[in-house]
């Protein structure tokens, strides 16, 4: 039997890493985005209130948001991820 298809299979792992670390660096990109832009609003005079109401979001959200926290997508995530593993019985 030919490598072909086992070393197709080790590539494809290695580019489906390299994506998930682009859409990281980019996912972090728009997050530092968003801070600077609650920064510059906040320096010009809007509070965090206003742009709570804004939108739509809690204020909390928008220190989140200022403090460049991850979007709640991915905190989700992360939420579904740990609450499935600790859903799974214990292996014996």
């Amino acid at each position: 039997m030919s490598t072909e298809p086992l070393d197709r299979i080790r590539a494809i792992g290695d580019e489906i890493a390299a994506v998930a670390a682009d859409r990281k660096a980019e996912i972090k990109r728009l997050q530092e985005e968003r801070a600077a832009i609650v920064e510059q609003l906040r320096d010009s005079g809007w509070s965090i209130g206003r742009l709570a109401d804004e939108l739509g979001v809690s204020r909390t959200r928008i220190q989140q948001f200022q403090d460049g926290q991850p979007s709640n997508a991915e905190r989700l995530r992360r939420r579904r991820k740990r609450e499935t593993a600790e859903a799974r019985p214990a292996e014996e």
